[in-house]
């Protein structure tokens, strides 16, 4: 069970360094394009400039409710991203906590 839970634990961590960079690519966007604004969503990132992970929103459609996938990439990126990043860090302090 020690290996499920390590396992779990550093993909939960490198969901956290992944959330994490691309809210600084958002900021980074909503400050040097003016084509970007500030509240942009989650899903008109990954369809505008993220175009190697366009095929998240359908992964996430073929295993969520549609709603509910809905309202995660129409959330705001600055908001939904960094949330997500500190949600999957505390997972991932969770997992390394019980593997001990």
């Amino acid at each position: 069970m020690r290996i499920v839970f390590r396992t779990l634990a550093w993909l939960f961590a490198l969901a956290a360094t992944i959330r994490g960079a691309l809210t600084l690519y958002a900021v980074w966007l909503a400050a040097t394009l003016e084509s970007v604004a500030w509240n942009i969503s989650v899903g008109n990132l990954v369809a505008d400039h993220l175009s190697v992970i366009n095929w998240a929103p359908d992964l996430a459609r073929n295993i969520l409710p549609d709603h509910f996938v809905d309202y995660i990439f129409d959330l705001p990126a600055l908001v939904g991203l960094p949330l997500g990043a500190l949600a999957a860090a505390a997972l991932s302090w969770f997992f390394f906590r019980v593997s001990r």
